[in-house]
């Protein structure tokens, strides 16, 4: 029960693969955002090219495991979830962890007067949902990683454009 509960195992199913557009739209819309290196960091780790790459890896899976593996995991304790197979419902551990998520992703737009909060907050908000029903939907972290990379990989071609 605790490693499904807190996403630790394969996916089931592929029904999370409809979530795709909504996880791709909110991610564009500022939900998925490429972490700036803190100026902490010394510029000799920073003229390596694989440091960012690291980055970009990591920082999913970080976020990903506190949001939807601890956060929703709790929650899911607590509160009724959709399963594979089941019914779609939007779960309050979803709308829960997500607002959490929203709120982490509008912190670089501190003192929220910043042009752009709103639309980060809302697109993250939209992230958050999508990726907390995929991970309802598959029982795993799995495909929540997926699509964060994915959004992030499409954050980068839209930055060529």
């Amino acid at each position: 029960r605790g490693p499904k509960l807190f996403g630790l195992c394969m996916p089931t199913g592929l029904e999370w693969l409809l979530l795709l557009p909504g996880a791709l739209a909110g991610g564009a819309a500022g939900g998925a955002w490429i972490y700036s290196t803190p100026a902490a960091i010394s510029e000799a780790f920073l003229k390596y090219h694989w440091s960012t790459l690291a980055i970009a890896a990591t920082f999913p899976i970080a976020a990903e495991g506190i949001f939807r593996g601890l956060v929703h995991g709790r929650l899911a304790q607590h509160f009724p979830t959709q399963h594979s197979g089941g019914h779609w419902i939007v779960s309050w551990p979803v709308v829960i962890s997500s607002l959490l998520y929203a709120l982490w992703s509008s912190l670089p737009f501190l003192p929220f007067f910043s042009h752009g909060v709103s639309l980060t907050f809302s697109g993250a908000l939209v992230f958050g949902v999508s990726f907390g029903m995929a991970r309802e939907r598959s029982e795993s972290l799995l495909p929540c990683l997926i699509l964060h990379w994915s959004c992030l990989l499409l954050i980068v071609v839209m930055s060529f454009f």
